[in-house]
Formats: C-alpha cells, structure tokens, sequence
C-alpha cells in the first residue's frame, strides 16, 4: 500500500549513510521530528526559544543594574524627587555578581544558537526523508499518526531494505530503539530505585532539575554518543562492578560540587524565569494559582515501557480530566464558607468603589484609600482575591469518589488496589496529590529542589548507585540487529510477567515489575501498534486462559443500561441514589481476545461520558481486578469496576 510514497533518492548519499551506520540516531531524529512538528515548527521554536533568551538576559541586567529600588519603595506625591527610579549610569559600575550572571546566561544563550545550527544541519536531511521518502509534508505531519509514519518506514525497508542494520524493522524494534534510554528510567522508577528525599521532612522530590541531573549523571554515563550502552555496565566481573560504581559515584560528585558552585545564578536564574513565566497568567487570570498538573515524579510513575512521548503527553491529558473531578469529591467545608464570605466582603467593597468610579471617574484615579493606595490599585487586588477564592467554593454536590477513580484508572494505568478499595478515604486523596499537585507547588518545588540538588548528588545518589548499575546488568537483553535493551521492553512474560496480573507462567519475583507494569505496557503498545503482532502470540504463552475467557465474556447490557442511566441523570443534576449503583457494579467485558486486540479504542483518543466497551479501559481494569481477585484468593472470578 501507498507504494508511489515509497521510494529512496538518489540524492539522499548522506542520509543514507546516516541509517545504514547508525540507526539509533537516525529513527531517533525521525521521531523527534515528528514530535517537534516538522522543520519549519522546530526551526521557529528554536528562535523564538533564542530571542526570548536574549530578552531575558538583557532585561535581567536592566533590572539588577539600572533600577533605583529605594526611590521605589520610597517614591510618593510629597517627594516627587524620589521618584526617578531608573538610571542608566549604574552600568558604568555593574556588580559582580551581575556580571557573573550575564556570563553564564550568555554562554546558555550561545549554546542554543549552536542547537539551531544542529537543527538547520542535521534535520534537513530528515525533512527530505520524510518528504522525498515517506511522503509527508511539514504541513500534514500534524495530521498524520505515528503508527502511520511507522508503517511506512517499516513498508519502505522491506522493499528498498534501507537499514541494512536491521532487516527485522517492526514497531516495537522502533520503539525500543527510540526509547533505548528512557526504558531504563521507567524501569528504575518502577523499581523505586530513584527516590530523593527532602532532609529532616522525608517528602519525595523530583523536579525538572533533578531529572535533568539524573539524565546527565546516569543515563549519559550509561549511554556512549551512539546511544549504544557501553559494554562495561554489563560485565559480570567484582572489580569491574566496583570500579564502574566508584566511577559513577565521582561523576555525581564532581557534578554535584560544580553544581553548588553554580547554584546562586542558577537559583536566582529559576526564580526570575519563573516569575516571568507565570506571573502574566496570574495577572489576567489570578485563579489560575488554583490549577494543578501531573508531577515530574508521577510523568515517570504512569510512563510504560515502549511509550513514546506524545502519547503519554495525551494520555495524562485527558486522565487530569478525571482526576480534577476525583479531587472535587473532598470539598472542605470550612474553606468553603470563608471563600464565599470573603467574596461577599470583597465583592461588596469592590462594587461600592464602582459605583463612586460612575459617579465620578476621578475618584479612581486619585482616591486613597487605605494604606495610602488609590482605588484603582485596589481594584487589582481585591479583584485577584476575589478570583482565587472562587476556586475553593464548592459547586458539586453528589459523591461518587469510587467511579472517579475508575476513569482516572483508565488513563494513568497506576490504581493500587488500597486506592480502589479506599477511593472515598482522605487517606487515598492525600496519597493521589502527591503525583497531582497545585502548579504553585510544583514551583516552589522546583525552587527547593534547585538548593538541594549539590546535597542529593553528593550525598544521597551514592546510596542507590549499586542498584541502578544492578538494574542495568541484570535486566539488558541483546536482540539481534537490535542491540541492548531494556529486558522488560521486551514483553517477555515468560521471564518477567506477573502470575498476580494473568501471566501463564510463575516467575521469579525478583525479575517481575511492579504494579502489573509489564502487562499493562504491552496492552497500551498494542493499543497504538494495532497491527505488531508479538512473536510470542502464537504459541499462546503470554497470558493466564482465565483473564482471557472473561475477555471473550459477553457484555452485560442491563448494568451497561444501568450505567448510561446513572450519567444520564448526572447530566441533568438529579438526585440518585448512589449505592443501588455501587451494589451492582457490573461485569463490562469486551468481545475481543486480549491477544487480538483490534484499533477499535484507544487510550489516547477515547474521552466520551461512557466508556463501556472500552478496550483500554475495560483490559486495564480486569488487570487490576485480576490481581486483587488472585491476592484475595477468595474466588475465581474477575470483576471489573467500571
């Protein structure tokens, strides 16, 4: 199919030899292509990431040298002299600090220029590919899926076998190869080998900063420039083993002790990046303070093995649907009644000063109030309040935590079986903010975490380092034409599959994901690779017969009516009664092996009301079920919580 798209150029001689030496770089371009939106967009970004650098560092300067902040705070009416409050001549005698400061952000600057010139050089070679090769434009890239760019490649190899590397060019070879790294950090996050702490507190902490640590210190040692893990990780030999943790643990040292050196501008750098980047949206929008998002330690926690990033984007996208409602669930009552008595306070003040302001419009703009503020400055503030304090009135009235939870379930992939059983607890909602927090505290957060970044690499990184080299000996498996990979990536339930989540064969613990990761890895990379069928399929050993039969299972169409009768109700805000629907929660199977699971439903496109005979949803919640109903051991069936 599409076979006129499917021919090679002759006068691509230097991308060929770029994916005849060195697949890893080139598919992983292709996709990075595709994920930063064609050349154009990637190209325009880069600039647009340029200039905004340059204003920053300019305007940085302005403010640090050029401000009078005494004249500022002391500038009023009776001394009008004191209110000149920018000067140009501080330039002449700029601090060192400052100086150091426009150092460091200018070699950041000049190193985003040279990521442009890697752009304009090494993707134009891909930009033909995709058009010459693939035929795709820039301007139907964003149009066009993944899995379709994949199947092209994979058609276009085995006429023209243009990888000469790797005959065997399937999705699940391309995706192991894009994320050859990524894989381990799930892996190790699974695993919960990566745990900074916060001292004397105990609270986890991973932010953007730490994880940028984490990718320079371990994966970059890990990796040489060819993306290929170097052969050294993997021997088997004491003073090798010893020799790679010591060097490791001097890599986090050094980074560490330059970090700390470092720390003041880039602390000072965070902070005023981020007041930049957010205050403009507080301005027009102060309830936006109220929002909240997945954290960097949940983006891992939720990531599956083989997920590329656009798709765990989506994914955790439509899932903060959900999971606002969930958290809407436990209003606090007492925060209510003082939100909605300071809006009626506020409101009122507010309102009398408009009024005054249609008698006379001079009294907004030379009226002092209190605290010698004019009413116009007032107004800025009291409105802010004002719009904060409507994201803590409480709109819901009806409870159903348990169903929330469900739907969140269907989109994360991670719903320990103490949540389910415990939706409508405090308990479970504290736990559930700790990867979905409020975006002024993933701020500050990153705030802190900037400070404490010199005290975990030089001493807390250490402690896990024998683990991490561990995970990477004894879980990287070399596939033929291939490489080394992740082993877990590989799908081998065989060898790593849990009995807990429907593995046919009971394996060693130790060798096992956690939280049915594996299984519901597979499951979300069958979803989006409709047409890769695992080599293991055939020969039927992948999972239990039991959670296969409940698939084949017909659906039950008077709990599916009862369910469509409950959201039916719920849209027009009339009163249920909750526990006649709990009391028959429903067995929603779908009609589809899962072995054969066809491109009908996806996790990344699927957001309706009702979701019955969803395949994501229903295979993710049997797995879950399937593990509680073999912990339990109560009974043989499976039940699935829709």
């Amino acid at each position: 199919m599409h076979g006129e798209y499917y021919r090679v150029s002759d006068s691509e001689s230097e991308t060929e030899k770029i994916y005849e030496q060195n697949p890893d770089v080139f598919l992983t371009r292709i996709y990075k292509y595709y994920y930063g939106g064609g050349y154009t967009n990637m190209i325009l970004s880069s600039i647009i990431n340029i200039l905004s650098i340059l204003f920053f560092i300019f305007f940085t300067a302005f403010l640090f040298t050029c401000v009078i902040y005494d004249n500022l705070f002391m500038c009023s009416q009776e001394i009008p002299e004191q209110c000149q409050i920018i000067t140009f001549q501080n330039l002449k005698t700029m601090h060192w600090f400052t100086i150091i400061y426009i150092i460091i952000c200018t070699v950041y600057f000049i190193s985003k220029i040279c990521s442009l010139f890697y752009i304009f050089k090494n993707y134009m070679s891909i930009k033909r590919f995709y058009e010459d090769t693939l035929g795709i434009s820039d301007f139907e890239l964003g149009t066009i899926t993944w899995s379709n760019v994949v199947s092209r490649i994979t058609t276009i190899n085995e006429q023209n076998n243009i990888f000469t590397c790797v005959s065997d060019l399937n999705p699940h070879n391309i995706a192991n190869i894009i994320m050859r790294k990524e894989n381990y950090l799930v892996a190790m996050h699974n695993k919960d080998i990566i745990n900074f702490t916060v001292p004397f507190f105990g609270n986890r902490l991973y932010t953007h900063s730490v994880e940028w640590c984490v990718n320079y210190c371990i994966i970059n040692s890990l990796f040489d420039l060819d993306m290929k893990l170097k052969h050294k990780f993997l021997s088997q030999h004491n003073h090798i083993i010893a020799n790679n943790i010591s060097d490791l643990n001097r890599r986090f040292r050094i980074i560490g002790i330059v970090y700390l050196i470092f720390m003041p501008f880039i602390l000072v750098y965070t902070i005023i990046h981020t007041m930049f980047t957010y205050g403009e949206k507080i301005y027009h929008n102060p309830s936006e303070i109220g929002l909240r998002r997945w954290t960097t330690d949940a983006i891992w926690k939720f990531r599956e093995f083989n997920e590329l990033q656009h798709v765990v984007d989506e994914r955790l996208r439509l899932g903060s649907k959900y999971t606002n409602k969930y958290l809407e669930q436990f209003s606090n009552k007492y925060l209510d009644l003082i939100s909605r008595y300071v809006i009626f306070v506020l409101g009122s003040v507010l309102i009398t000063m408009f009024l005054f302001t249609l008698i006379n419009e001079y009294a907004t703009l030379h009226l002092y109030s209190f605290a010698g503020k004019s009413a116009l400055w007032w107004f800025g503030i009291l409105g802010a309040i004002i719009a904060l304090s409507k994201k803590f009135v409480v709109t819901k009235k009806m409870f159903y935590p348990h169903l929330m939870m469900n739907k969140v379930a269907r989109f994360i992939h991670y719903i320990p079986v103490e949540w389910e059983q415990n939706a409508d607890t405090k308990f479970v909602k504290i736990e559930f903010e700790k990867y979905y927090k409020y975006q002024i505290m993933i701020v500050l957060e990153d705030i802190i975490g900037t400070m404490l970044i010199p005290y975990f690499l030089i001493s807390e990184a250490p402690k896990f380092t024998p683990s991490i080299l561990e995970l990477v000996r004894e879980f990287t498996k070399e596939i033929d034409q291939v490489g080394y990979v992740c082993e877990f990536a590989m799908f081998d339930f065989t060898r790593n599959g849990d009995v807990d989540y429907g593995c046919a064969t009971i394996t060693n613990p130790y060798r096992r994901c956690n939280d049915g990761k594996l299984e519901k890895s597979y499951i979300n990379f069958k979803l989006n690779n409709p047409r890769w069928i695992h080599q293991a399929l055939q020969q039927n050993k992948l999972l239990d017969s039991n959670v296969i039969r409940q698939c084949q299972g017909p659906p039950n169409e008077h709990l599916k009516d009862e369910y469509r009768t409950y959201v039916e109700m719920h849209r027009s805000n009339s009163v249920i009664d909750l526990q006649d629907i709990e009391a028959q929660k429903g067995l929603f199977h779908t009609t589809n092996n899962i072995d054969t699971i066809q491109n009908t439903s996806s996790p990344t496109t699927t957001d309706d009301e009702i979701s019955d005979t969803s395949i994501s949803t229903n295979h993710y919640r049997l797995l879950n079920a399937y593990a509680q109903d073999k912990k339990n051991s109560t009974n043989n069936d499976i039940v699935i919580n829709v």
